[in-house]
């Protein structure tokens, strides 16, 4: 940095005024880089002052000194007379050369301002089909992350149910709570839910992982004091594996994240699936409000990859955002908000692009489709084709969503007529190679024959007899399940059932028979090559750590006779009960609790009677149990 005088801070402060008027104001950047040099610009100049201070004393001090001795230096002649301009040539010279550091300064400064005032280097087109073209793609738009706004635009807003669940309807509750909420993009605040004062979650610039990740601003999330108790209380509550306990904590901390993710499981295994979306909108909302300012802008523009926004899931503080954002693509979906699902596809997978922790690679092919952006697939599948075998993600371009759905999105838009809704931006990124469908469909079949078996089973469709049955007597078809490993087994089961209401249509089941039947003929005629080698190498145990129902769209819930009163009425129960044993994660209560309290907890369904203290006692409530079973068929006879 060069060292600058107060007249060239006023012309650095006037140049940076004028430059900030002609700017656009979002440029957070390079505004920042503004700040930046003029912070160490003031910092540099008022080491500078001091030292012109302290110069202007000395020479003052000299000047008096001199005019002191003006008299004695005519007296004394020649000598003093010498001396005297001595003085004067050197003071002469320092002003010269002060004259000289003050150009060459003013010189600097005009070079520093001109290197700050040029744009940024357009990247050239093979850096644009790197990583910076899987930034474009990734780009979101932030409007469409709301899943109420997509609900209002294809249903109505008749459709958005803003009354909370019964179980969190209180009196008084929403008149507590009517606070000014932060506006937030994903999840709109709902008045049922406690005032979020102080969450004790936050989020600051991280170092990265180094060489291992993606370029761009890396982000983590921070917590207090407060927040890593309320933790250590979910660790020690959760060990119990009584459901009870995690709501407990929940009233105490209304806006713990671990908390609500449970809240929000432990719901929809009860078929509760409103309050299941209420507590995990919660942790939505809770996440959203401490975002830092620059992380949802790094997501939806900029101009250079080191701006993008990452985060290292590496970090288990930072799992939790990426737990919930995919619980809630997968919600969204469900209801049939497509497009949210999409983007906060696109959200996750551009956080880690190169890892792709949670599988998102194997799902957004499918959101995409629904959403009727058939360009997208195409240029994302033609992206990961083009990447070198160096590239951690190169095995993408083989996967079997990829291939078929390529070849979907292409039979779509070439022989469906159905109308893409891709946008332009995306569309013009990269020249998408020109292969017709049936082309497609026939390598997906001939590279991955066993997703064509499990498609018909899961759609129902009858292959012992009629024309399905030649085609997968065909050797190709009839040994599919030899030679896959468990890995990518895996990885099939996971695309049948996310894709299997694409391809369960009449027009696609035809659509698929007829491309089997030409793969069997071009096979037995030799006209194609054996595509199983072409299939790029899938890394050891990619993705093995992913469950077939975290992609699946049916409910699970807790059988009906699980929930009977008592623990006892299920198969498994009675057996337990049988051998005298409570089954793994019943509550036995303690019979000298408070009858009021014991009786309300006999309600739920993980808690169990208290067990008789002796046989008498055992006696004693047996027969009282077949009095009242007496008294209610008397009952029902009158």
């Amino acid at each position: 940095l060069v060292k600058m005088s107060r007249r060239q801070i006023r012309r650095l402060e006037e140049t940076m005024r004028r430059k900030d008027e002609e700017e656009d104001e979002s440029d957070e950047d390079v505004h920042a880089s503004k700040k930046g040099l003029l912070s160490f610009a003031l910092l540099d100049a008022g080491e500078d002052e001091e030292q012109e201070d302290d110069e202007r004393k000395e020479e003052q001090e000299e000047e008096q000194e001199e005019e002191k001795k003006q008299p004695e230096v005519k007296e004394e002649g020649d000598e003093g007379g010498e001396e005297s301009s001595n003085k004067k040539k050197k003071k002469k010279k320092k002003g010269k050369t002060s004259q000289q550091e003050a150009q060459q300064d003013d010189e600097s400064l005009d070079q520093l301002l001109l290197q700050s005032s040029q744009p940024l280097p357009a990247p050239s087109s093979s850096q644009l089909q790197g990583e910076r073209l899987l930034d474009e793609l990734l780009l979101l738009d932030l409007p469409c992350l709301n899943a109420d706004r997509e609900m209002k635009k294809l249903f109505g807003a008749s459709a958005l149910d803003q009354r909370p669940p019964p179980a969190m309807r209180r009196p008084g509750r929403q008149a507590a709570t009517q606070r000014v909420a932060k506006r937030t993009s994903i999840v709109s605040f709902r008045k049922h839910w406690p005032s979020l004062a102080r969450s004790g979650v936050s989020m600051r610039y991280a170092e990265g992982p180094g060489g291992g990740g993606a370029r761009g601003a890396y982000f983590e999330l921070a917590y207090d004091a407060d927040y890593i108790k309320a933790q250590e209380s979910f660790l020690a509550m959760a060990a119990t594996h009584d459901p009870q306990n995690i709501a407990d904590l929940l009233h105490e901390q209304p806006f713990h994240l671990d908390t609500l993710l449970q809240m929000s499981e432990i719901s929809a295994q009860m078929g509760e699936q409103q309050s299941s979306s209420d507590f995990l909108e919660r942790a939505v909302y809770v996440l959203e409000a401490a975002f830092h300012p620059s992380f949802l802008a790094g997501m939806s523009g900029g101009k250079s990859g080191e701006e993008r926004t990452r985060m290292d899931f590496d970090e288990e503080k930072n799992q939790v955002l990426f737990h919930v954002l995919f619980r809630q693509m997968h919600l969204v979906g469900r209801r049939g908000c497509n497009r949210t699902a999409l983007e906060l596809a696109k959200m996750i997978l551009a956080l880690s692009p190169l890892h792709d922790p949670l599988g998102i690679l194997l799902c957004i092919d499918y959101y995409a489709l629904r959403s009727r952006m058939f360009r997208f697939v195409l240029v994302l599948h033609e992206f990961y084709k083009t990447v070198p075998s160096s590239h951690p993600q190169f095995h993408v371009a083989t996967l079997p969503n990829f291939l078929y759905s390529s070849a979907l999105a292409t039979w779509s838009m070439q022989t469906a007529g159905v109308r893409d809704a891709t946008p332009d931006h995306i569309s013009n990124l990269l020249q998408v190679e020109d292969q017709t469908a049936n082309t497609k469909l026939q390598e997906a079949l001939a590279c991955y024959p066993e997703v064509l078996i499990l498609l018909l089973e899961k759609a129902c469709v009858v292959t012992h007899s009629g024309p399905w049955a030649s085609i997968l007597q065909h050797p190709h078809f009839a040994r599919a399940r030899e030679s896959e490993t468990s890995n990518m087994q895996n990885i099939i089961n996971i695309f049948v059932e996310r894709n299997i209401t694409l391809w369960k249509t009449t027009t696609a089941l035809q659509w698929l028979q007829d491309n089997a039947q030409t793969l069997i003929n071009r096979l037995n005629a030799n006209d194609l090559k054996k595509k199983r080698d072409s299939r790029r190498p899938l890394p050891a145990g990619l993705y093995r750590h992913l469950l077939v129902n975290n992609f699946s769209d049916a409910i699970t819930t807790i059988p009906r006779e699980a929930l009977e009163e008592g623990g006892g009425g299920g198969v498994v129960e009675r057996g337990f009960a049988e051998a005298g044993q409570d089954p793994p994660g019943l509550n036995r209560l303690d019979a000298t609790a408070n009858p009021l309290l014991l009786f309300l907890q006999s309600m739920l369904p993980w808690n169990a009677a208290p067990l008789p203290a002796n046989e008498d006692d055992a006696d004693e409530m047996l027969a009282r149990r077949l009095q009242a079973e007496m008294l209610e068929e008397d009952e029902d006879e009158d």
